[in-house]
């Protein structure tokens, strides 16, 4: 599944959806079966630690059901410039060519 076609998977909707009602970029995508991928960009994880930006989601993703956050296996939090880090580049790649699992 791409990533501008959340609807097509009731999960990942939900997921995309909670996320979009508080951030200001959101894509999210079935990587498998068993595994959501989903990248956010928003002013609010400008200048902040990776640390920071996962407490400022954190709160959020427990509004999931756990059955979908189990699900949630990348979530990738990004200011507004884009990734900052080597890995943060390596990860966003994933969301902008998304390949299939390969197992």
């Amino acid at each position: 599944m791409s990533a501008a076609n959340p609807e097509m998977d009731p999960d990942v909707r939900q997921v995309a959806d909670l996320l979009q009602a508080r951030f200001s970029e959101v894509d999210c995508y079935r990587h498998n079966s068993v595994s959501i991928r989903a990248r956010i960009r928003d002013e609010q994880f400008r200048g902040k630690s990776l640390s920071e930006r996962e407490a400022v989601i954190e709160p959020v993703l427990e509004q999931l059901p756990a059955k979908i956050r189990d699900q949630l296996i990348l979530v990738l939090l990004l200011p507004p410039a884009g990734p900052r880090s080597d890995t943060e580049q390596l990860l966003n790649a994933e969301f902008e060519k998304p390949e299939p699992d390969q197992f």
